[in-house]
């Protein structure tokens, strides 16, 4: 299963990941809480994601202004 690293230091919490998500599987609706990627800034030991929805092109590193997420090879 492909994964997303999140690099928190370059992560400027501005959620553009989880909104591109959503608008992307939600029939175009900007709704985060309907994103398949999730940034938990609560929880620091969480920054690798499971995350298949995309395949190879995950549009959330694509919308990432500050370079903060990776596509992880298997």
């Amino acid at each position: 299963m492909p994964r997303i690293k999140i690099d928190r230091d370059k992560c400027c919490e501005c959620y553009l990941c989880e909104t591109t998500c959503s608008l992307q599987y939600s029939k175009n609706i900007v709704n985060p809480k309907r994103s398949r990627i999730v940034v938990f800034f609560n929880k620091p030991d969480a920054d690798i994601i499971n995350c298949d929805h995309c395949e190879d092109d995950p549009l959330c590193i694509k919308a990432c202004l500050s370079d903060a997420l990776a596509s992880l090879a298997d």
